[in-house]
């Protein structure tokens, strides 16, 4: 079939009922071109963008998919354009470089969908935002980019940092570190986990429900379900056709989105009978409702607390539609605590975000080196503010969900040497000895056992 008869299809089936498929793509370049305009996060607008488009489950899915696609791996589709492009692309309109960008993205990520149908229709959206200057020239680059489908253009210093970053879509610095840290072979296999969508796991409340019967109902509903091993509250979904909101369990507060490496800062407080925790950066409040399900059956409470009221509101919602009602709320600055004494303290950091970043696909972009050793000024100045709080015997749990040495380790040894009266209680006594460091620590990593990367450090006051 030629291209002519190909685009001759696709403008009769539009006609009748494509229209669907252009206007998805048309939602998913405004959304691109606002958030680069605004520097918004990505997921944020998606999800405000898609609840007002009237778009049907599988057209929505498909905007997610192609925005996040796009935010993703921003950096290649740039570098492949910019060498097909006449003149300075940097310096293109935003809506001409979104339409380019989300073509190309298609092209080399979107095997399924005829070349024909990409370019057709990102000619007709560049023709009707630019006019046929617009048109002309998305034509002309993507007629030449289509034959490279089967074997997508790539940098030819793959041994190197930069060719890395931009084959694999991350900025060169994180690249160049974690070459640095773990060798080429790692790094690739961690880049490639990063560039692969996150598995989607829910937490089941098992303050309420037992995970059998929400995991029954998840599959009355069309979904399918997996137990999480080593983790018997979590259950990994696929074919969802809508977001985790759509779902009756989530409505019911019998499950909540939450990746299971983050139980494992949890189970290292240890949570007792009568137990009253402090969870002091505690919003969104995913492992405030985590330790208060834990303490709902031993009538133990959790006092939550957050900088900004706006997200101590975002933990007492979760709370709240959980039915946990052992949860306190507290707006408080971790820096400077308000209580007077505690037993048990969850920290979980401010940190760089390098450890999920195949789940919020925009942080890469967001994040420098300089932010690295900026945030571990404020983790040891949280980790200090808490320290006169901790009553002799007490507990502290720092935790985040970063790669960064600076940021988990070397916070953890520097803590140590200016607090002798704290020691590090090794994790491998207390959680899964696949998810801890020989030197006592919680690790995990994408790419090694398919959870978010976090880090988590028991700390116990011992004078």
């Amino acid at each position: 079939m030629t291209h002519e008869e190909g685009n001759a299809i696709l403008t009769t089936q539009s006609a009748k009922t494509g229209q669907e498929r252009l206007t998805a793509r048309r939602l998913a370049v405004r959304i691109l071109v606002t958030a680069e305009r605004r520097r918004a996060y990505v997921d944020l607008l998606l999800r405000s963008e898609l609840r007002k488009s009237g778009l049907d489950h599988r057209d929505r899915a498909l905007v997610s998919e192609l925005v996040r696609g796009c935010v993703r791996w921003r950096l290649y589709l740039r570098w492949v354009l910019k060498k097909r492009y006449r003149g300075d692309y940097f310096r293109a309109p935003l809506e001409l470089k979104a339409i380019l960008e989300l073509a190309t993205f298609e092209l080399f990520f979107h095997p399924s969908t005829p070349g024909y149908a990409i370019v057709s229709e990102a000619v007709e959206l560049a023709k009707e935002t630019g006019g046929s200057q617009w048109a002309g020239r998305v034509n002309a680059i993507l007629r030449r980019l289509e034959p490279l489908r089967t074997q997508r253009p790539l940098p030819a210093d793959l041994e190197s940092a930069r060719g890395l970053s931009i084959a694999h879509s991350h900025p060169q610095w994180l690249v160049k570190r974690w070459l640095d840290r773990y060798g080429r072979e790692e790094t690739v296999a961690l880049l490639e986990a990063n560039n692969r969508p996150a598995p989607l796991f829910v937490r089941v409340n098992t303050a309420r429900f037992e995970v059998e019967q929400v995991k029954a109902s998840l599959i009355s509903e069309g979904i399918a379900v997996e137990t999480v091993p080593g983790f018997h509250e979590y259950l990994r979904l696929e074919h969802l056709p809508q977001g985790v909101e759509s779902l009756r369990a989530f409505r019911e507060g019998a499950v909540t989105p939450q990746d299971p490496s983050a139980s494992l800062a949890v189970a290292l407080l240890q949570l007792e009978e009568g137990d009253k925790l402090w969870d002091v950066c505690a919003a969104p409040g995913g492992k405030t409702t985590a330790a208060a399900q834990l303490l709902g059956g031993k009538r133990g409470l959790v006092f939550a607390s957050d900088l900004q009221l706006k997200r101590v509101g975002l933990i007492r919602s979760a709370a709240q539609r959980l039915g946990l009602e052992n949860v306190r709320y507290v707006c408080a600055d971790a820096k400077a605590p308000p209580f007077a004494a505690a037993t048990k303290v969850l920290i979980d950091a401010p940190c760089s975000g390098t450890g999920v970043l195949r789940r919020r696909v925009d942080a890469r972009w967001q994040r420098s080196e300089d932010d690295i050793l900026k945030l571990q000024t404020t983790q040891l100045a949280i980790l200090d503010g808490i320290a006169s709080t901790v009553e002799a015997g007490g507990v502290v749990v720092y935790s985040t969900c970063t790669l960064e040495q600076e940021e988990n380790e070397e916070v953890v040894r520097i803590f140590l040497q200016k607090h002798p009266d704290f020691s590090l209680e090794p994790a491998t006594n207390i959680v899964d000895n696949r998810f801890t460091t020989e030197q006592g620590y919680v690790r995990t990593f994408p790419h090694r056992h398919d959870l978010d990367g976090v880090f988590a450090a028991r700390l116990v006051r011992t004078g």
